[in-house]
C-alpha cells in the first residue's frame, strides 16, 4: 500500500530528486513525521564554541567530573581511523551495553534487536578515515560514539554512548561530545550529525546546530492499494492539522 522512507535530510540531494520525480506524477504522498536534530556545525574554535554554548559554571563543573574521572586510573580520549582496533571497540561496546543503560540492564527484545547486528564489522573502502571514539580510565571503557566520515566533504555522526552505573556519575557521554567539539578545526569537516531523535536532554544542550529531518509516505500498489493510501494519508493528514 505504501512506500515508507524515514529520516531523509530535508535539505539533502535524495530528498531534492524524490520531490522532482513526484512532482511528475499523480502518485500520492504526504510527510508523515517531520524532525530537527542536533548538528555540530560552525568556523570556530572548540573552546569558542564551547565558551558560547554553556556557562562558566557548567564548563567547570564538566572539568571537575574530568579530573574525578581520571582519579579512577589513567585516563585517555582514542579516535580510532580505519579498521584498526575496530573489532574491539566493538566488543567492548556491546559488552557495556549489556551491563546496563545507567540504573539498570538493556534488554534485548523483537521490538529492540541486539545492536550488534547494526554495528559494522568493518568498514567499506570508500570510508577509509570513519572513526570510533571513546574514554578509558584505569579498567574501564566507555567507547563511544561511532563517527562515520566519507569523502570529500565528510559528515561525522554520534550515537548514544553507554555508560556503566560507575561512570554514570561522571558524565562520560557529555566529556565525550566536549573532545568531539575538536571536529570543528579539521578542515576536511564541514558538519557533525548526531544521530540522535529531536530534544535529547544531553545532546541539545551542545549542539547548537539543526539538521531538518522528513520522513515520507509514497503510495505504491495497485489501484486498490492507492485508494487504501489515500484515506490514510487523509486522515493522518487531518489529525495533524489545527482545530
Amino acid at each position: 500500500m505504501l512506500l515508507h522512507l524515514p529520516l531523509l535530510p530535508e535539505d539533502g540531494p535524495a530528498n531534492a530528486a524524490l520531490g522532482r520525480v513526484l512532482v511528475g506524477t499523480a502518485r500520492a504522498h504526504y510527510a508523515a513525521a517531520q524532525e530537527s536534530r542536533a548538528l555540530l556545525t560552525g568556523k570556530t574554535s572548540a573552546e569558542a564554541y564551547l565558551a558560547a554554548a554553556m556557562t562558566a559554571k557548567k564548563r567547570k563543573e564538566l572539568r571537575r567530573q574530568h579530573n574525578r574521572l581520571a582519579e579512577e586510573g589513567a585516563l585517555a580520549f582514542e579516535r580510532l581511523e580505519g579498521e584498526k582496533g575496530l573489532a574491539v571497540w566493538t566488543a567492548e561496546f556491546l559488552s557495556l551495553e549489556a551491563a546496563g543503560w545507567g540504573a539498570k540492564p538493556a534488554p534485548h527484545s523483537p521490538a529492540r534487536p541486539p545492536r550488534k547486528r547494526c554495528l559494522p564489522r568493518h568498514w567499506p573502502e570508500r570510508r577509509k578515515r570513519d572513526v570510533s571514539n571513546g574514554w578509558r580510565s584505569g579498567s574501564m571503557a566507555a567507547p563511544s560514539p561511532c563517527s562515520p566520515t566519507s569523502s570529500p566533504r565528510p559528515a561525522p555522526s554520534a550515537s548514544r554512548p553507554p555508560s556503566t552505573r560507575t561512570m554514570r556519575a561522571f558524565s562520560p557521554g557529555m566529556l565525550l561530545q566536549l573532545e568531539n567539539l575538536a571536529l570543528l578545526e579539521r578542515p576536511e569537516v564541514e558538519w557533525a550529525d548526531s544521530c540522535v531523535a529531536e530534544g535529547h536532554p544531553m545532546i541539545e544542550r551542545l549542539w547548537r546546530g539543526h539538521r531538518r529531518m522528513v520522513s515520507r509516505n509514497i503510495a505504491i500498489g495497485r489501484p486498490a492499494r492507492r485508494a487504501l493510501f489515500r484515506l490514510l494519508m487523509a486522515w493522518e493528514t487531518r489529525k495533524r492539522s489545527p482545530s
